[in-house]
């Protein structure tokens, strides 16, 4: 979980097998995950419910360059 005003760096990281969610943040978060010209390179799998879960983002949060399933995005938007 990441909260309370920061904006973490995830590169190259496997996030993996997590019982819940695996990235979880809330509105005041804003993870830098990568974009197309500085790809990320984190592998989200195996996670049970969502690789990233958003929900309560208020902002929009970009990641390029990952490898992470549509399916297991959880947003506001959706």
């Amino acid at each position: 979980m990441v909260q309370a005003n920061t904006s973490p760096i995830l590169r190259k990281n496997i996030i993996q097998s997590s019982k819940e969610d695996d990235l979880v943040n809330d509105n005041q978060v804003i993870p830098y995950l990568g974009n197309s010209s500085e790809p990320g390179g984190n592998q989200f799998r195996n996670n049970t419910r969502y690789d990233i879960n958003a929900k309560a983002a208020k902002q929009v949060i970009f990641a390029g360059g990952n490898n992470i399933s549509n399916l297991k995005i959880a947003s506001l938007a959706m």
